[in-house]
């Protein structure tokens, strides 16, 4: 296993797991439109990651199997 912190790089695998747990979390069916969610969490990492201005400790880390 192996961690690293993430960068912009990253940006894809933090918008779809972010978007994995809210569907599973709520209990949500395929079929439910998430495209605002990927929108706006997109959004949200690329202004996170490149002022690095994330809390805690401005710091996003990937588990990589």
């Amino acid at each position: 296993m192996k961690f690293k912190k993430a960068s912009l790089s990253d940006l894809e695998i933090l918008v779809s797991t972010r978007v994995n747990v809210l569907r599973s979390a709520n209990q949500l069916d395929l079929s439910v439109d998430m495209k605002e969610v990927e929108k706006s969490s997109r959004l949200y990492y690329q202004e996170a990651l490149a002022s690095d201005n994330h809390i805690p400790k401005s710091e996003h880390w990937l588990c990589l199997d």
